[in-house]
């Protein structure tokens, strides 16, 4: 059995996220790849919470324990990782992401991804660049507390704001 975490259709294929790896599946079921392993190489997963594919088929996974989001090419190989594996529980040094969780593509290409522990949304730009952050904690419009996933619609956000008890409908200024 798997333990999956997320899932993501493109064209043919649906990806699964499970523990340690990456499950493609083509439409009627079938494992036809699998990629990532336990580990704190660029292929290691430990985790992985979210799960997105680009128009060109770039996968974006969220490696939710390793503090990182890692892009896929549609073969499984590494093209660019954004953030930094924590040195242990207690590690509390400045990172581009604390707790990555779900993740969503935009119109434009860039990743948007939910930092459950930073109370934000960072933008990520294709090549994996931060390019904004949106938020802060709290309880009114707009802040977040320990938000979960977040999923783009036309020229709207929809975030999962979990401690909050909402969904939120946000739109993105830069």
């Amino acid at each position: 059995g798997i333990a999956v975490t997320d899932v993501a259709v493109h064209k043919d294929r649906v990806y699964a996220t499970d523990t340690y790896q990456i499950l493609v599946f083509n439409r009627r079921g079938e494992l036809i790849d699998q990629w990532g392993r336990p580990g704190d190489d660029a292929e290691g997963l430990d985790h992985p919470n979210g799960l997105a594919v680009g128009v060109d088929g770039t996968v974006y996974v969220s490696d939710t324990n390793h503090g990182r989001v890692t892009a896929f090419s549609p073969a499984g190989q590494v093209r660019w990782q954004v953030g930094e594996i924590p040195v242990g529980l207690q590690d509390e040094s400045e990172r581009p992401l604390v707790l990555p969780r779900g993740l969503t593509v935009l119109p434009d290409g860039s990743v948007l991804v939910v930092d459950a522990f930073g109370f934000e949304l960072v933008r990520i730009s294709a090549d994996g660049e931060v390019l904004n952050r949106y938020g802060q904690r709290g309880v009114q419009p707009a802040e977040f507390n320990f938000s979960n996933d977040v999923e783009a619609v036309r020229s709207f956000v929809i975030l999962a704001d979990k401690e909050n008890g909402r969904i939120q409908m946000l739109r993105l200024l830069d």
